[in-house]
């Protein structure tokens, strides 16, 4: 699941000028048999996560690091908040400049990863031999990541506001949510085939007006030539 900004304004009644320009949200949802629904709400806060899922679904939800899908996995008994390593990655990337040794040697480890990622799918392995193979060969690189981050978190040369502080506080608070794909082989590790999904919104963007609300039903967006 993943959300998207856009600017959306109610159609207006007969006679009526058109509404002011608000801030709005398409989410979108990518399901397990790769069906793609696009929700729209006026809000990003967690109530509209909830409307959607809550008693209709459970299960692992992939995610990035925004923190209301945390937030909805901490009031849900049935759902299971797994995280992004390509967003962590993009944290971690910010710091380039000035840290360029110990980026890499994370993005390194990242890297790693996604070799024996490219090698399950090479080798199209089932769901219980792709666990097996992620466990004896991701899960000890996963655990060298962590560790690593820990390690660099104890300089003393670090200050809380570092580009590099913050980018290892990013990865580490979200050590389970990001560990979710070695116990569930069937949860990718990041999110990437959502944003091709969701690419056509902030490309449409340069061409559309904006998206319109129906007057009866907030819920029901349409694209404004």
């Amino acid at each position: 699941m993943d959300e998207t900004p856009i600017k959306a304004t109610r159609q207006p009644g007969a006679g009526k000028q058109p509404g002011k320009m608000k801030q709005a949200y398409f989410w979108l949802i990518f399901g397990e048999q790769d069906e793609v629904v696009f929700t729209f709400s006026k809000s990003r806060g967690m109530a509209h996560i909830q409307n959607l899922l809550d008693k209709v679904w459970e299960g692992t939800l992939l995610t990035d690091g925004y923190a209301a899908y945390s937030s909805y996995e901490a009031k849900s008994e049935r759902v299971i908040n797994a995280q992004c390593w390509v967003h962590m990655r993009r944290q971690l990337l910010k710091a380039e400049a000035e840290e360029e040794q110990a980026v890499s040697e994370a993005l390194e480890l990242i890297a790693k990863l996604y070799r024996h990622e490219k090698e399950i799918k090479r080798k199209n392995l089932s769901t219980e031999k792709k666990l097996r193979y992620r466990a004896e060969h991701s899960k000890p690189i996963v655990d060298a990541f962590f560790a690593f981050c820990e390690e660099q978190k104890q300089r003393s040369d670090l200050l809380p506001d570092d580009t590099w502080m913050k980018g290892l506080n990013y990865a580490l608070n979200r050590t389970r949510q990001l560990k979710v794909f070695l116990e569930s082989p069937d949860v990718a590790m990041d999110t990437n085939h959502l944003e091709r999904e969701i690419r056509p919104i902030p490309m449409g963007k340069k061409n559309w007006l904006c998206v319109s609300r129906s007057r009866n039903y907030d819920e029901n967006v349409k694209v404004a030539a």
